[in-house]
């Protein structure tokens, strides 16, 4: 992703940065990402997890649970992790809303319709 792109994303954590602010040890947030229950996209600085892969809960950031079956499904229709990020964060006019504010709203089966009907 360019820095245009990932102006689109927030904030952007290194592996350690996030383990440091998620108060566990940093193999955690690898397998974590292995999972897909966080993305990791490549910038100009390396790899980097972006802010929206996450959400506050009682003052702390947490993984935001609906975000792996999405982007598993988003990878099934051949995104690119990437694409998945970029497509998340951008508006979606089936939704009114970018799909991520549509998932925090708690339309996740919204926005998994939104993906197939994406890709037909």
């Amino acid at each position: 992703m360019t820095k245009h792109d990932t102006a689109l994303t927030g904030r952007l954590y290194s592996r350690a940065e996030l383990a440091e602010i998620m108060d566990v040890p940093e193999h955690r947030v690898r397998n974590l990402v292995r999972a897909y229950d966080l993305v990791e996209i490549e910038t100009d600085e390396g790899k980097r997890i972006p802010e929206f892969a996450l959400e506050e809960r009682g003052g702390e950031l947490q993984v935001n649970p609906a975000l792996r079956g999405t982007v598993l499904a988003l990878l099934d229709q051949e995104l690119t992790v990437a694409e998945a990020s970029l497509w998340l964060v951008s508006h979606n006019d089936e939704l009114g809303q970018s799909p991520l504010a549509a998932m925090r709203a708690g339309h996740v089966h919204a926005v998994r319709r939104a993906i197939i009907s994406t890709a037909l």
